[in-house]
């Protein structure tokens, strides 16, 4: 049986504070991770003779209790004598056990993707960031961002990459003359795309800055690569681009707002667009998304797409006629005429909304574990106008660097 010592899996289930006094009473001794040596990426395997069940949505089981964990390198140890159906929430940052078993310790991976473009634009428009005088104006959002992912490495977060929007145009430009371009972009903003990428790749993060595609098809091409592989116990999408969350897979790859801190994983994708992730895409051509530029299918929208495609799951599947539909949509008739007359535009935007597994991003899982700032950090941080940002980097990176027990 197994129990992470560390930064767990996100999941987006809240846990019930009605319990609080009943888990907690099951504990009596106090061992935190610290205590134990162990680094942010390991975990604590028990010797035993079970193996993990299937995950379940507030926690993942092991014989016969489950614990769900999250926090500032928690060491999770079971009861000598598990009970049935304990769960241990994210309120959880130490746990309490009698006696510590036999045990190993293993690595985990947990890989942060993000919106480097999203996260900029965010940090420029930021009132926070229009009240700074420290940093250099035409930096402020660069040292934004870059002290923000900092923060996340400090955090706990240690396999990350950034993917950004080097250019805002892409191939879907000449697919569709109305999709979205660099025009009307603040001067200032966009003169800040290149050191941004500059300065996180400096401070030792990878950064994919596209040309011919989007960065959204970098996230998309690295999720799919990181959940591949076998030591990822889970990928978070750090954006709430509503193109992402057809890339989310279960609870195996999450989509995660930083700014509202709002998880989504498959069972929140449906709740939200009323559609599976799969879906994303169809439900995207018929209601359209204006900030990419193509304006969807006259008279459909939010409700009535995802009531059809609940149905029908993708385009091609719709039948013609609106008798023969099986759900009922307001107006249907006039939605089904539509649909029939436009359906080669209706494909198009789909195209447009299909995310590419294939960019190329030339990176695996090991590339994106973070080893510390290059040394030309020292400079972009006094450039930031911070110089502490340099410090806390390397400081953070030498801490890291030190042996794990065995």
């Amino acid at each position: 049986m197994a129990w992470a010592a560390t930064r767990a899996p996100l999941r987006s289930t809240a846990t019930s504070s009605a319990s609080t006094s009943r888990r907690t009473s099951l504990y009596s001794q106090v061992t935190p991770a610290a205590a134990l040596g162990l680094h942010q990426t390991q975990k604590i395997v028990l010797e035993g003779d079970r193996e993990p069940a299937r995950p379940c949505p507030t926690g993942r089981h092991w014989g016969d209790a489950a614990i769900e964990h999250r926090g500032a390198g928690a060491t999770i140890t079971p009861l000598a004598a598990p009970q049935a159906g304990i769960r241990v929430g994210d309120f959880l940052q130490e746990a309490r056990f009698p006696r510590r078993p036999p045990c190993r310790i293993v690595p985990i991976v947990v890989v942060h993707l993000i919106d480097g473009t999203f996260e900029l634009f965010r940090h420029f428009f930021s009132p926070a960031a229009a009240f700074d005088r420290t940093a250099p104006e035409e930096l402020r959002a660069v040292r934004g961002v870059a002290t923000s992912i900092l923060g996340m490495l400090e955090g706990g977060v240690t396999h990350l990459g950034v993917a950004t929007d080097h250019v805002i145009e892409s191939f879907r430009n000449a697919l569709w003359p109305g999709y979205k371009t660099g025009e009307g972009i603040d001067p200032q903003l966009y003169a800040q795309f290149q050191p941004f990428e500059d300065a996180l790749s400096a401070l030792g993060v990878v950064v994919w800055p596209m040309v011919e595609f989007e960065a959204d098809d970098a996230l998309a091409a690295a999720a799919a690569m990181a959940a591949a592989d076998a030591r990822v116990e889970q990928v978070v999408v750090c954006t709430p681009d509503k193109d992402l969350a057809q890339c989310v897979r279960g609870d195996r790859i999450v989509q995660l707002d930083r700014r509202t801190r709002e998880l989504r994983d498959e069972s929140a994708v449906r709740k939200k667009f009323g559609v599976p992730p799969g879906s994303i895409p169809d439900w995207l051509a018929l209601v359209g998304d204006s900030a990419d530029g193509y304006p969807g299918l006259p008279g459909w929208g939010r409700k009535s797409a995802a009531t059809v495609l609940a149905r029908y799951q993708h385009l091609e599947h719709i039948p013609k006629r609106a008798t023969e539909w099986g759900v009922s949509v307001q107006g249907a008739t006039r939605l089904a005429t539509t649909l029939t007359e436009q359906r080669e535009r209706a494909l198009l935007f789909r195209k447009l909304a299909t995310l590419r597994a294939d960019a190329p991003i030339g990176a695996d899982v090991d590339a994106l574990r973070w080893r510390g700032p290059r040394a030309d950090f020292a400079a972009w941080s006094e450039r930031l106008g911070t110089p502490a940002l340099h410090e806390r980097a390397s400081k953070l990176a030498a801490a890291r660097t030190r042996p794990a027990p065995s």
